[in-house]
């Protein structure tokens, strides 16, 4: 999957189980009185507790929204990131004995496209790697002109030019999202 997601989850589910399982750890022993018999016959709100949110009334509301939304936007942020696609910038060769290389992944999906956009019935095409420089994924998206055979036009995607990009990555996989439109470019508007 996306690994800058992925740490940041694992990070952030960290802290926060953390911080989780402290605070039940401490109720637990505090409702077990190790902290004290008295402590723990003690509600959880009393007066204690709420004297310093009634004398400090004037400020600490305000302090209390404040980091509130300062949450609530991290957390916006952290959705945010998970709806992220990860785009690769360069693809990994497999490890050769005279030394690793890699190759720009505008080259290569610039190739992919041109290789598209010359197979019978075409419009144009559109091609992106994601996922992992180690492990890509191809989304492939095509648009076909109207009346285009869409059976050959799609194997000849697949046999063809998917089949020649895994060959020059000497990858045996190369998962592949394959899109195919029909163009609706030319169609003249009805009134």
């Amino acid at each position: 999957m996306k690994n800058r997601t992925n740490r940041l989850n694992r990070v952030l589910l960290v802290a926060i189980g953390t911080v989780v399982v402290l605070a039940g750890a401490g109720g637990v022993l505090l409702g077990r009185g190790v902290f004290g018999a008295a402590t723990a016959r003690r509600t959880v709100v009393d007066d204690d507790v709420a004297r310093p949110f009634d004398q400090n009334a004037s400020w600490l509301w305000w302090t209390i929204g404040g980091v509130s939304l300062v949450i609530a936007l991290l957390a916006l942020y952290w959705l945010l990131v998970q709806l992220r696609v990860e785009r690769v910038t360069a693809v990994a060769l497999p490890p050769r004995p005279n030394g690793d290389s890699s190759v720009a992944a505008t080259a290569l999906t610039g190739a992919i496209r041109g290789q598209a956009e010359a197979v019978d019935g075409v419009v144009r095409a559109r091609a992106r790697l994601l996922r992992d420089r180690r492990d890509p994924e191809l989304m492939l998206n095509v648009w076909l002109r109207e009346g285009a055979d869409l059976d050959a036009a799609r194997r000849e995607l697949e046999q063809v030019v998917v089949a020649q990009a895994r060959e020059s990555l000497g990858l045996p996989r190369l998962p592949t999202w394959l899109r195919i439109e029909f163009d609706a470019a030319d169609r003249t508007r009805v009134r």
